[in-house]
């Protein structure tokens, strides 16, 4: 934002932001961890996951997840799954799940695990994590990420901005894919604001709140689609000196 100062010869123009500090304090992803065949039978995966906390408006909650498989090592980004498979997080922050395939065995062949946060009537929308899996060892995991470059208090409130780095071959914007802000606490979070992500699928996005507080703890948030539950990845901070 700019102040407007004249006199007789020019108009100058002043900058009325100013710089707050702040501490991120945690980043939480959701995201393939390990995959692990079978012995006993090839056709099983043993799979651990960690994921984003994920929220409704007025409470913390887990949401189902879908374990997806696609064959070959293309990207699986708008491809429909070969087979899926609903889980239910047994925590917020991670879990494990054990698969078993009706068509595939996994030590022999190429295929794509992947991880999408919503059911499985979401699960390209959604989709968060992959990792590859070649004969029955794991490959490459891929997941996104976001994080918090700056925060600036301006006339009309705060400017806080984000980077993101979306799946590879993910249109943000046209998944619709968002940043949320939220107010964090123990009981519930609020949101304080958000914005779609534009179509880069490394970009810096601009989010506008009216207030925020020295001392309390806020966090961002990768939402899939511009679904609440959606979570793929969250970074918590700390506001230490609004200046």
């Amino acid at each position: 934002m700019e102040t407007l100062l004249t006199n007789q010869n020019e108009t100058l123009k002043l900058s009325s932001s100013s710089e707050v500090l702040f501490n991120v304090t945690d980043d939480q992803f959701s995201k393939i961890i390990t995959i692990q065949t079978d012995p006993e039978n090839p056709r099983s995966l043993n799979i651990k996951y960690n994921t984003a906390i994920t929220c409704t408006l007025n409470t913390r909650k887990a949401f189902s997840y879908t374990i997806a498989i696609y064959t070959g090592l293309d990207s699986p980004v708008n491809k429909t799954p070969e087979e899926t498979f609903k889980i239910e997080p047994s925590s917020l922050s991670n879990g494990n799940v054990k698969i078993t395939s009706n068509k595939f065995n996994f030590m022999s062949g190429q295929f794509i695990i992947g991880l999408s946060v919503s059911t499985p009537a979401n699960t390209k929308k959604t989709l968060c994590s992959f990792s590859k899996l070649i004969s029955g060892k794991q490959g490459a995991t891929f997941y996104e990420s976001l994080q918090v470059l700056s925060i600036n208090a301006t006339n009309q409130g705060f400017e806080i901005e984000v980077q993101s780095n979306a799946l590879p071959g993910v249109n943000p914007q046209n998944n619709r894919d968002s940043i949320f802000l939220f107010k964090n606490n123990p009981v519930d979070e609020q949101i304080k604001g958000t914005r779609v992500i534009d179509s880069s699928s490394l970009a810096t996005t601009i989010i506008t709140t009216d207030s925020l507080v020295e001392g309390d703890q806020y966090a961002i948030g990768y939402f899939c689609g511009n679904l609440l539950g959606a979570c793929s990845a969250r970074q918590f901070f700390i506001i230490n000196n609004i200046g």
